[in-house]
């Protein structure tokens, strides 16, 4: 996996409406299949979507340094984000 391929198919994943951004927003959802986490974001966060998604076989979490991070995402308010899509989940990822 690498940030360019994550790059390549998350606009398309934001187009088609898969990306869910934000750690409460995340927490509050079920079926999330890839969950992408920038280094900046908040120990307590981290550990409560870790918690919550870290047991389960089908959601894969990827951490991610800062400066990588932006090169996904440009709003810098943003330090994380999931993607609801299974095949835009693998793409991303294989």
């Amino acid at each position: 996996m690498s940030v360019d391929l994550i790059i390549k198919y998350y606009n398309l994943a934001k187009k088609a409406g898969a990306v869910i951004f934000g750690a409460d927003n995340i927490l509050s959802k079920q079926n999330l299949y890839l969950i992408v986490l920038s280094d900046g974001l908040s120990n307590n966060a981290k550990k409560k979507i870790i918690d919550k998604f870290g047991s389960l076989r089908f959601a894969k979490i990827v951490f991610l340094a800062e400066i990588d991070f932006r090169r996904i995402e440009e709003n810098k308010r943003i330090m994380a984000f999931a993607v609801n899509n299974i095949n835009l989940a693998n793409a991303m990822t294989n």
